[in-house]
């Protein structure tokens, strides 16, 4: 299916509603209104790679497709989201951390967590953005070509049928 919006609690949406989880999102021209977001990006995109197994079956990872400049917005979300600041982005003040777990050794290394808990891919390197989703930019027409494989799911594994454009 392709979703125009990705309101929160798509996912769950779905599965309520026993459909099929989208494989494909429409960024809409407004991201957000009355406080609400209508690009939450984060779950579907988890979604797909943890549960539908995009991780090993690169035909079922997430589509966002949007104007140049949401897709930008979109990636930093998730790359925040999903691996954390980067080593300029992380302020840590040593009053932030009370003096009584000080004086035992305790320091915060979010660079050491980081890369204990980053996804790897076969290969044993961390997982950059384009393996957990692909990001399709409107053209100046307003227009985008996606290449598409028609999936169907049976019993919780992925079947590809066909080139479907």
């Amino acid at each position: 299916p392709i979703q125009i919006g990705i309101p929160p609690e798509t996912i769950k949406t779905s599965m309520k509603h026993k459909e099929d989880v989208p494989q494909v999102y429409v960024l809409p021209r407004v991201m957000c209104s009355g406080g609400m977001s209508f690009g939450e990006v984060e779950f579907p995109i988890y979604f797909n790679f943890f549960v539908k197994k995009a991780m090993t079956n690169p035909e079922t990872r997430v589509m966002m497709v949007g104007q140049s400049s949401q897709l930008q917005r979109v990636k930093t979300i998730f790359k925040e989201s999903m691996f954390g600041p980067t080593a300029e982005e992380i302020f840590i003040n040593d009053d932030e951390i009370c003096s009584s777990w000080r004086d035992k050794g305790y320091s915060v290394d979010f660079l050491a967590e980081h890369s204990v808990l980053a996804h790897r891919d076969a290969t044993g390197r961390e997982a950059g953005i384009p393996a957990f989703a692909n990001f399709k930019c409107f053209d100046d027409k307003g227009e985008v070509i996606l290449s598409l494989k028609r999936l169907s799911t049976k019993r919780d594994s992925t079947n590809i049928d066909e080139n479907v454009e």
